[in-house]
């Protein structure tokens, strides 16, 4: 029979003062030999596993080994850091012999547990397969049971709007959330369970939730990014009371933050986990904590008592009191980590219950290296049939465009998704890019609430788990807003101006009632102040406002109401009107008004003082009048200077009359794949909004002159768009260019209706901002769409310069101390090069920054890395260590097969191998006949030569545009002739002109970094060969990864 021992509360406690293995300890303490005598009468087990989990969960051990005996053991690591001396029991007196005595011994039993020992990190739903192994713990008499399930995070439905709603994943279990369960898929037939790994069910991602957002549909439902990471749980019990315990485990993913000048730190406030209990009727007593590294090796590991597994339920790895990660050792080159939980009931409790959770599903999100992807295709135009005229490519209807265009790019994402040159390292960024004006179809634009319908349809690709490495910038959609009054069906523009007047509401909370006086005094809450114009609204009355002031409360206004409202605590309205005159001055030449509208802010002055092309109007009653000025006063109030006197206006209700046009939007859609919410850092997704808006941009009158588009008053701002041939473009809504509305200036405060203290930057933080600057998975990306760039949208955030916009002038930087530094810059664009604006990546050093620019017009893409290389936008390969001309000839490229010559280098997209075609560098001339008075060019059948005297040479002047006799210089100018510019196929020579002489580029060189070859490609994605849709068919190019630069802050 085995020993019996002496009670343990009578026992001798052996202290374990200073690190040593369980041997020296035993040694020491005359136990050399009686390990089983010790591990029995503490643990109630022989196993050596089973011995090192209490070593670990109660002792205190620093490192556990395959032979408890040289485990090595530290007190301040364990919460009971001793072992009980077994002792043989002895009878308290000797036993007589011709007696029969009865002995009550009790046997002690091992604490069941259960921990999972692999568990598959990733897998692809549907064909990959989740393979978990688990190892059991303990006796069967405690616990025989095994139930296998998968949790999911954040569960959810989507409602109506598309909004998210929390629910249960099974409609007939309140508080579940599990998609996949296999109740006791093993059960222990022997004694003990077996000494080795066993499998769980095979799991392939799967969902069984009868609702929610992975309700199980048709042939199945599979996970996706939404409620990820996927957290797997054992369970191992003995009482099917206990079925339902479980154990919610906060995902864990630690992060480095950039510091300015130095490499990232790690950021130690995402260094800790947490959890939750649930139905385990208090049988949890203690456990363990492990973290396994991106190859599974364990490395970290901590004892968790009671007090902090069911208590505290979190874990500070940097800050536990009894064991702490070494911060040095969490390195980034090993993520992800994950973190599995064990916790079990202990050795006293019959009916045993134990957990281990840990979760699958989990990327690092983390990236050291980029690797771009351009979709080279041309957006465009085309001559209208009949004409006069250009009509937008596309189709009329804006879902059938949108669909169309959707489909392509999702051909294009496949090819590049398949192409063998990509990086499959999770620690390399695949950036997919397409050009500006990818999306806009053939009214120049969609209704701007058929934007989202992009994002929309495009996610049905981007969100599938193959791309969860990947960043995906789609191009720039175009939308549109009439500012005019819609039709209240069919939602289309009737031509009557848009009136804004009226009354608004405001909601708010009444909290106290002071009705003891003659006026009833309110104090509210409310989200910005208000003013004595408003009214309280209740049961049909209004009343008026005597006072308003403001409480010590943030947010708590105290009202005056003209007289007794009768109104107790609880929501209230608080009517605010669109448009107030306060004041009106007769003085001047002209009348000025003040008004309290935050509808002012939308008015558009010209900063030279002329009138604006498209003035606003203020109304009241009959009268109505231009307005020809306005000054911001503060607090939502305006100075309105009127185009004439005006002695009909006076204080009270007024209408502000908004001039007929069209706002337009250039946004370019920023997608993360696969956008695991509670995995990843930063932003999932982000609408980067151009800020200006070029003569090209839209069919118009003066779509190729400039000079009308930029005209200071907005004159020159007339296209073609939805139906309408000379419509007012407004810029969007907060930007600074010409005649823009609210415009959102760096650096400066903007207040918008319902939109209080907006203030201009450029980081893009919530994703719907518009900034330029966005980060997503600690990269951060600097997004200038085509003329942003040339108008160095970037640099003058970061480190000011001069405005190009109205006012002109000074404009400091928008950078404040912390702000992201652009790693990528990137231009998508129609008709941009990277010299043709400021750089603001890192420009030089060990790890330089990066540029990337697809052009829509060119059908072609130009990588860069930022090394100082001074560079040619026309010739990519050219690069200098200073400062120069382009030395390269000017080559065109002539397509047989398109029967037209392209600018862009390489071969045709649609038809392949292009011919190099060489313009003349000999100066353009002119012979007219040499007789005074005939203007005939040679020969001239009038006066043949000889006899008649040599003709004349004439030369076009490059600078001035102007004929002249032949030899430079230019007499009105100076400058040099124009080249004779006539294309003839490489290796020959110019009709014209013999021998050879082809044009030097001479482009001045730029500091823009050399320019990366490609790998792979072009790849032709044929759906985009439609020209119904494109200009030109696109092609996939594939770029090698490159270096990103160290994060950086401002």
């Amino acid at each position: 029979m085995p020993p019996v021992f002496a009670r343990r509360s009578d026992s001798n406690k052996i202290d374990v003062t200073h690190r040593q293995t369980l041997g020296e300890l035993l040694d020491t303490n005359g136990l050399t030999g009686r390990l089983n005598d010790v591990a029995l009468y503490n643990w109630g087990t022989l196993v050596p596993a089973e011995i090192n989990r209490a070593l670990i969960e109660l002792v205190g051990c620093a490192s556990p080994e395959t032979d408890p005996l040289a485990s090595l053991l530290d007190p301040a690591l364990g919460p009971k850091p001793f072992i009980h001396k077994p002792e043989p029991w002895k009878p308290a007196a000797p036993l007589a012999l011709d007696t029969s005595h009865t002995v009550q011994v009790r046997r002690r039993f091992p604490a069941p547990a259960v921990s999972i020992r692999k568990l598959t990190r990733w897998f692809l739903p549907s064909s990959g397969t989740c393979e978990t192994e688990y190892m059991l713990e303990g006796v069967a008499s405690s616990a025989d049971k095994v139930d296998f399930e998968v949790h999911a995070h954040g569960y959810h439905s989507l409602s109506p709007q598309g909004g998210q709603v929390a629910c249960d994943t099974d409609a007939t279990e309140g508080g579940s959330m599990h998609l996949f369960r296999r109740r006791k898929c093993y059960e222990v037939a022997d004694r003990r369970p077996p000494a080795v790994a066993q499998q769980l069910p095979d799991w392939k991602g799967e969902s069984e939730a009868t609702q929610g957002v992975l309700k199980r549909e048709g042939t199945g439902t599979f996970i996706h990014h939404g409620c990820a990471p996927y957290d797997v749980l054992v369970r191992y019990y003995k009482d099917d009371r206990d079925n339902a315990a479980k154990i919610l485990l906060t995902p864990f993913a630690p992060r480095w933050k950039p510091v300015k000048g130095a490499d990232p730190e790690l950021d130690e406030d995402t260094l800790s986990v947490s959890w939750e209990l649930q139905g385990d009727h208090g049988k949890l007593k203690r456990g363990q904590l492990v973290v396994w590294d991106k190859d599974d090796n364990v490395v970290f590991f901590a004892p968790l008592d009671e007090q902090q597994l069911r208590t505290r339920k979190r874990y500070e790895f940097l800050k536990d009191a009894r064991k702490t990660w070494d911060k040095a050792a969490i390195r980034r080159d090993q993520l992800p980590y994950r973190v599995q939980l064990q916790a079990h009931s202990d050795e006293d409790e019959p009916q045993g219950l134990a957990l281990a959770v840990m979760p699958t599903q989990v990327r690092a999100f983390d990236y050291a290296q980029v690797q771009f992807i351009a979709f080279n295709v041309k957006p465009g135009t085309k001559p209208r049939v009949p004409g006069p005229g250009i009509d937008y490519l596309g189709d009329a209807d804006p879902d059938v465009d949108i669909q169309t265009r959707c489909d392509v790019m999702k051909d294009a994402i496949r090819l590049a998704a398949a192409d063998g040159h990509i990086r499959p390292e999770e620690n390399v960024l695949k950036l997919f890019m397409a050009p500006e004006f990818y999306f806009r179809g053939k009214d120049g634009g969609y209704p701007v609430e058929k934007l989202w319908d992009v994002t929309r349809q495009l996610r049905q690709e981007t969100d599938k788990l193959e791309y969860a490495d990947w960043l995906f910038v789609v191009g720039s959609a175009i939308g549109y807003l009439p500012h005019e009054e819609l039709d209240a069906v069919t939602g289309a523009p009737t031509g009557t101006p848009l009136t804004h007047g009226g009354e608004g509401e405001v909601h708010s909370v009444l909290l106290e009632a002071d009705t003891s006086g003659v006026d009833d005094v309110l104090k509210v809450r409310l989200s910005r102040p208000p003013d004595t114009t408003w009214k309280v609204r209740e049961r049909g009355k209004n009343y008026a406002l005597n006072a308003v002031a403001t409480t010590l409360t943030p947010g708590e206004y105290q009202l005056t109401v003209d007289g007794k409202s009768g109104l107790a605590p609880g929501p209230i309205v608080l009517s605010e009107p669109v448009a107030w005159i306060d004041t009106v001055d007769q003085t001047g030449a002209c009348t000025e008004v003040v008004v309290n509208s935050r509808v002012c802010s939308r008015i558009f002055i010209p900063s030279s003082g002329a009138a604006p092309a498209a003035p606003w109007k203020l109304r009241t009653g009959s009268e109505e009048d231009d307005i020809k000025g306005c000054v911001p006063l503060g607090a939502g109030r305006y100075r309105l200077t009127l185009a004439n006197k005006k002695v009909g206006f006076a204080s009270g209700s007024a209408e502000l009359v908004e001039p007929r046009s069209t706002e337009v939007f250039n946004v370019v859609m920023v997608q993360k794949g696969w956008p695991a919410p509670l995995l990843s850092q930063g932003l999932k997704g982000a609408a980067v909004y151009k800020e200006y808006v070029s003569a090209i941009d839209f069919v118009g009158p003066n779509s190729h002159n400039a000079n009308a588009w930029f005209d200071a008053t907005g004159l020159g701002r007339r296209i073609e768009i939805h139906g309408a041939t000379d419509r007012l473009a407004l810029p969007t809504e907060g930007s600074t260019d010409v005649p823009a509305a609210s415009p959102n200036r760096v650096g400066l405060g903007a207040t918008w209706l319902n939109r209080p203290n907006r203030v201009g930057s450029e980081i893009n933080l919530s994703g719907d901002g518009g900034g330029s600057v966005v980060t997503v998975d600690g990269v951060t990306l600097g997004l200038e769409v085509c003329l942003d760039h040339a108008m160095n949208r970037l640099d003058l955030f970061y480190h000011g310069g001069n405005s190009p916009v109205p006012p002109f002038g000074p404009q400091a930087p928008g950078a404040v101390a912390g702000d992201p530094r652009v790693q990528v810059q990137l231009i998508p664009s129609f008709g941009m090069s990277i010299g043709r604006g400021k750089l603001c990546t890192l420009i030089g050093g060990p790890r330089p920054g990066l540029v990337f620019n697809v052009d829509g017009q060119r059908c072609a893409s130009v990588a860069r890395v930022t090394d100082g290389a001074y560079s040619c936008d026309d010739h990519p390969a050219m690069h200098a260590t200073a400062p120069g001309f382009c030395t390269h000839d000017k080559e065109l490229r002539w397509c047989v097969g398109c029967n037209k010559m392209r600018s862009a280098p390489g071969d045709c997209p649609t038809h392949g191998p292009t011919e190099a075609r060489h313009l003349c560098g000999y100066p353009w001339q002119r012979w007219q006949c040499g007789v005074v008075g005939c203007t005939n060019t040679m020969p001239c059948l009038a006066h043949p030569y000889p006899p008649a005297p040599p003709p004349l040479g004439f030369n076009w002047c490059l600078k001035c545009s102007k004929e002249f006799p032949m030899g430079p210089p230019c007499p009105t100018c100076g400058g040099p002739p124009a080249p004779c510019s006539e294309p003839y196929m490489a290796g020959a020579t110019c009709p014209r002109h013999a021998p050879a002489f082809a044009q030097r580029c001479n482009a001045p060189l730029v500091s823009m970094g050399q320019s990366i070859a490609t790998v792979s490609g072009p790849t032709q994605v044929n759906s985009s060969h439609d020209p119904a849709f494109f200009g030109e068919g696109g092609h996939v190019l594939v770029y090698p990864a490159q270096v990103l630069p160290r994060p950086d802050v401002f």
